[in-house]
């Protein structure tokens, strides 16, 4: 089990290092159909119970992407973090794979996304409140202008859609609420997609984007000033 892995470079298991925050039991994890719901809630306090017995340095969750992975339900969220082993929440945002705008719709409907978010953020935020432990927002982005994968395109709507988000957590920290960090999919550094081919071949650089989506759709570029000015303003990091 990776927990008990011995780092051979520190000499340090996993367990016992303090470079390591967290155990999540999976990306995503989500019952899938109704059926498999009670299944589903088992596993997931057990697994918990089962890496907390081993490492009693760490924190654990489950990954999940929020309401939208637990069969849309508040009720079976709460229920699945409740337990004492998990010791705080996480939510994925994707308006996209939601279809939460039209097509390459991005800047028409720009407005409704940002809303939808919002509201979806409130509802968890309110579950993690009632069990009195903290939320992060694990995973959230937005496609470049037009829906662009070249790195030269404009990032207005994801801006202001990242913005939105950050401004969430913010508000949440200077009032002592639940929203404990956020963090938005993904860092690309230097790497850039190769021009007219969309997926990742071997050999390609990594980026963000993983390599059964379209390379550069949610990456965020070394090149992309606007996008950093923002992030850097609420990282405290000087402009």
């Amino acid at each position: 089990l990776i927990v008990n892995r011995v780092n051979s470079y520190s000499k340090k298991a996993y367990k016992d290092d303090s470079a390591i925050m967290a155990w999540e039991l999976a990306n995503e994890p989500r019952p899938m159909r109704a059926v498999a719901i009670d299944a589903y809630k088992q596993w997931t306090s057990e697994m918990a119970a089962y890496i907390k017995s081993m490492d009693k340095n760490h924190l654990v969750t489950l990954g999940t992407e929020g309401i939208m992975g637990t069969e849309e339900s508040a009720e079976l969220f709460e229920e699945v973090h409740r337990p004492a082993q998990i010791d705080y929440l996480t939510l994925h945002i994707w308006p996209k794979n939601w279809s939460w705008f039209k097509g390459n719709e991005i800047e028409l409907g720009l407005d409704s996304v940002i809303a939808k978010t919002v509201r979806y953020i409130q509802i968890q935020k309110q579950i993690a409140d009632k069990l009195k432990k903290p939320l992060v927002i694990e995973e959230f982005g937005l496609p470049r202008d037009q829906h662009s994968f070249d790195p030269a395109t404009t990032t207005t709507a994801r801006d202001s859609y990242y913005l939105a988000v950050i401004t969430q957590w913010k508000n949440s920290v200077q009032q002592n609420q639940s929203i404990a960090g956020c963090n938005f999919w993904a860092f690309g550094g230097s790497a850039r997609p190769v021009p007219h081919q969309e997926f990742w071949k071997d050999g390609d650089d990594f980026m963000g984007d993983p390599p059964q989506e379209e390379q550069g759709l949610n990456t965020v570029f070394d090149s992309d000033k606007s996008t950093w000015t923002i992030i850097k303003q609420f990282a405290g990091i000087p402009k």
